[in-house]
């Protein structure tokens, strides 16, 4: 136990040191510094964390570092500004995943295809039921907001990869960029993180027949 308690000295009094700054250096100045110090020193671990024990040098982590404390600072502001009882601890939460849905790559982070996939063909084995298991199946076409190697690394023979917007049974997409209101269809699954939708799966075969019937319709029109 002492043994531990002395491991663990020199961490407790620099924490120590650390609560105690703000009020023996309460001003403006000194409390800007101390916190652009702590920011750097998280931002160093993190790198060390990625480079050092993984090597792995990439330098798109710091893109999301930068758009969470931007996210983070407008909504401290926007707390301070309307006087609401938040706690400081909880606003860079904020910047997280909730935050970067729809306006930056939350995809990168977060795979979606062989849950997407797998989706599909669950939905195609219960709408195609025990008569899609005594004949073969039939072949259906996927346009996919995404990599062509990465859908066809997951699907089975069922799925064929497409790229024609106008004729596909069914369209993958995450929602980064959007990406997913590309293209119409009814939603039959959906991929979420912590409760943020971050794909869909859609089913556009009824909005083609239609879209085929009309052009049909307009070819006859004198």
């Amino acid at each position: 136990m002492t043994a531990r308690l002395s491991a663990l000295a020199p961490w407790l009094t620099f924490a120590v040191i650390l609560a105690a700054a703000p009020r023996v250096f309460p001003s403006a100045t000194a409390l800007t510094m101390m916190s652009l110090m702590g920011v750097m020193i998280i931002f160093a671990l993190s790198y060390n964390m990625l480079l050092g024990q993984t090597g792995l040098l990439s330098f798109g982590h710091a893109v999301y570092y930068g758009l969470g404390g931007f996210v983070t600072i407008h909504t401290m502001n926007a707390v301070i500004h309307n006087k609401l009882g938040v706690s400081v601890p909880l606003i860079p939460l904020v910047g997280g995943l909730a935050g970067a849905s729809r306006h930056y790559d939350t995809d990168y982070w977060f795979n979606i295809m062989p849950e997407a996939v797998g989706d599909l063909e669950h939905f195609l084995d219960r709408t195609e039921g025990t008569a899609g298991l005594a004949r073969p199946r039939r072949h259906y076409t996927v346009v996919v907001c995404g990599e062509r190697l990465q859908f066809e690394k997951e699907a089975d023979a069922r799925l064929e990869w497409t790229k024609d917007i106008y004729s596909a049974d069914f369209f993958i997409a995450p929602t980064n960029m959007n990406c997913d209101r590309y293209l119409d269809g009814r939603v039959i699954a959906t991929i979420e993180r912590l409760g943020v939708v971050i794909g869909v799966v859609k089913d556009r075969r009824e909005l083609v027949k239609r879209n085929i019937a009309g052009i049909k319709g307009l070819n006859i029109i004198p």
